[in-house]
């Protein structure tokens, strides 16, 4: 996107190309990359004169002002025409003052990561999982010999370069994140010359001239002007940079009639401080109620409902809460990790994923799994297998509680292995990347299949008791597929942030939070779709939270809570409670403790029991010995049936006792282990 003028000879933009007012190219494709649209698109516009010697265009349309000169057989449009169109549909005079405003608003954001120069290249290492921004001096830039950028896994990067007259050239390696997520915002600059270099993110340079005169950019180009052979690949920037209530308000003398003796002192800014005040507890479109904290520093990333503590909270910072009724409490203490990334229960053990590997608590301690290492970001199981999604080296599988795993990837070989969520739908399982969308497991081939969703980027996964499958996407909002993954259909109506970070379901009611744009709730009318099948549409009812940097959600479907997790480690609960007709379930009339189905069983069982008044209950399993060898339940339960898995991939085989106890209760089975 070049607000003035562009010269480019023998290079190509393998996507569109919008140029405020010159273009001259030749031997030159654009397009090359894009789907066929059958002329519905514009895929090369120019404001005022376009001169194309040689070259071709690709999936769409060429637009021209005022002015063109293309030989009658020097340059082929494929899938589209060339019209003539005065004004174009472009307003280049606003995208300017828009897009200056938005580079010096950028320039403003607080700064979360370190910048160093070593042995003569930059390194910039940044731990915010969400956006990290940096500052680099235009003069360190021109002098170094390469730029190193280490952040979390599918955070956005922001790296904000000062100075007017910049060189950039050397290496460039982006370690932790996709390209797409990365963008250099040179607010200053009015000469920009890059050269030899593989830039693998985005540029946002709306003052500057620039010489590009060889390399490569893995991502959009926004300039004043634009020269040089330089190729501009097909990597749309799609990151979540999160509005700022500092506002930077500059003013800048572009001309004079008079000689300027001082040209450094034309321009001056001042930072506008936004006054808001988030307050979750008094939010017009909610009712929240503080429910406990942990620091700035505490980023509550994964939330987890857990039979035996209930709920369960992850930190980014390496921790694991759970509340005894009274306080909070540390549940892992001595692990020294940094993220917890996801968390997961099964058969009384409970599954930690961080940026080390994969952990495992049985009760009384937490061992690491050497079988499995990298940022584990999500835990799911079907039966008496696990499966883990790691990101950078795909899925992997246990078939013994976890203490063996295999990989499972094939299918998967074109995301990078970029595997950010998981979710298991009547049976099947599904995981979505952050690189290609969303792929199905076909046991009979050991395949993974992509369903076709048409958005790459997935960070959200999750599903019903029927079997809908709902993605949160980071940039197009949230998808639902009724048929397996089959089809997919977009539900945005009313969600004003499409960059969706948590999707959590309770019977049929499902909610998504959006970091500052709150959190949402699907409100649904089902509509006839054939005679056999239907489709769900509805809106998003905002509950609030709007502002607060929400980072997590979940339902507690015992307590009827919907919890929310902020950036600032704070925890907030729902007043208003959560309702849905799928889970009303009348209230037993007495304490029952059901035969464990299968029985005998290898390697997991499931175990059913029914309380009539809400209070202290534990599940807990013995061997004939009576020596307690798992606890799968220890919580305060309301009024209910509910259903636990037991896993005994650990024990050998035999007779054990499990015993359902309370203050009213105490109920004991048997059941035979058989391996």
């Amino acid at each position: 996107f070049v607000l003035k003028d562009v010269d480019q000879p023998s290079s190509d933009t393998q996507g569109k190309m919008a140029v405020g007012r010159n273009a001259s190219l030749s031997n030159y494709s654009v397009g090359d990359q894009l789907p066929p649209s059958g002329g519905t698109e514009d895929v090369l516009i120019v404001g005022r004169k376009l001169t194309f010697t040689s070259g071709a265009v690709y999936g769409g349309n060429v637009v021209y002002g005022k002015f063109i000169d293309i030989p009658q057989y020097g340059v082929s449009v494929t899938d589209g025409t060339i019209r003539q169109e005065d004004p174009v549909s472009i307003d280049f005079a606003q995208a300017a003052i828009e897009l200056t405003a938005l580079s010096s608003q950028l320039a403003g954001y607080p700064i979360n990561g370190t910048t160093t120069m070593e042995y003569g290249g930059l390194k910039l290492n940044g731990d915010d999982p969400v956006l990290n921004v940096f500052k680099v001096d235009g003069n360190d830039l021109t002098n170094s010999n390469s730029m190193t950028i280490n952040v979390p896994n599918g955070s956005v990067v922001l790296v904000n370069i000062n100075r007017k007259t910049i060189s950039w050239t050397g290496g460039l390696v982006v370690n932790g994140t996709g390209l797409g997520n990365v963008l250099y915002n040179f607010y200053k600059a009015t000469d920009l010359t890059i050269q030899g270099i593989d830039i693998q993110g985005s540029v946002l340079a709306p003052k500057a001239r620039v010489n590009f005169v060889s390399g490569v950019i893995n991502g959009q180009m926004v300039c004043k002007f634009l020269e040089g052979m330089g190729q501009m690949n097909l990597t749309l920037f799609h990151g979540n940079i999160p509005g700022n209530p500092e506002i930077i308000n500059c003013a800048e003398i572009i001309y004079s009639d008079q000689p300027d003796s001082e040209p450094d002192n034309n321009e001056s800014c001042v930072t506008i401080i936004v006054n808001v005040d988030f307050d979750p507890t008094g939010d017009e479109n909610g009712s929240w109620e503080e429910y406990g904290g942990f620091g700035l520093n505490e980023m509550i990333w994964s939330m987890y409902q857990s039979q035996t503590y209930g709920l369960l909270i992850g930190t980014v910072g390496g921790h694991i809460y759970y509340f005894d009724g009274t306080e909070w409490l540390l549940l892992n203490e001595g692990m020294t990790v940094g993220f917890i990334w996801s968390i997961y229960e099964n058969g009384g053990y409970i599954y930690c994923g961080t940026e080390q590997g994969l952990f495992i608590y049985d009760g009384s301690a937490w061992s690491q799994v050497y079988t499995l290492f990298g940022d584990v970001r999500t835990i799911t199981s079907i039966g008496g297998t696990l499966f883990a999604g790691v990101w950078g080296f795909g899925v992997y599988y246990s078939h013994d509680g976890g203490t063996t795993w295999l990989p499972m990837n094939a299918g998967l070989e074109l995301t990078g292995f970029a595997v950010q969520t998981m979710t298991v739908a009547n049976g099947e399982i599904f995981v979505g990347t952050f690189s290609s969308g969303v792929f199905k497991y076909n046991f009979a081939t050991s395949t993974w299949i992509n369903v076709e969703l048409d958005y790459n980027f997935i960070w959200a996964l999750a599903s019903d008791a029927s079997g809908k499958i709902y993605a949160g996407t980071s940039g197009a909002g949230v998808y639902c597929s009724e048929d397996g993954g089959g089809t997919w259909y977009q539900l945005n109506t009313g969600l004003p942030n499409l960059h969706i970070y948590s999707v959590t379901i309770y019977g049929s009611e499902v909610y998504v939070s959006t970091w500052i744009g709150g959190v949402y709730k699907l409100t649904t009318t089902t509509l006839a779709k054939g005679s056999n099948t239907v489709k769900d549409i509805g809106s998003w009812e905002s509950l609030g939270m709007s502002g607060i940097e929400v980072s997590s959600i979940m339902v507690d479907d015992v307590e009827k809570v919907l919890y929310a997790g902020t950036s600032s480690g704070m925890i907030y609960k729902s007043k208003d409670g959560v309702t849905s007709t799928e889970t009303e379930e009348n209230i037993p009339e007495k304490f029952s403790l059901s035969q464990n189905f299968p029985n005998p069983f290898n390697p997991s069982t499931v175990i059913e029991y029914s309380i009539p008044e809400a209070g202290l209950y534990s599940l807990r399993i013995y061997n004939i010995l009576g020596q307690e060898v798992a606890v799968l339940v220890n919580r305060n339960l309301n009024p209910g049936s509910y259903t636990v898995n037991f896993d005994a991939s650990s024990l050998t085989s035999g007779m054990y006792l499990y015993k359902l106890i309370g203050e009213k209760v105490n109920i004991t089975k048997k059941m035979i282990l058989l391996k």
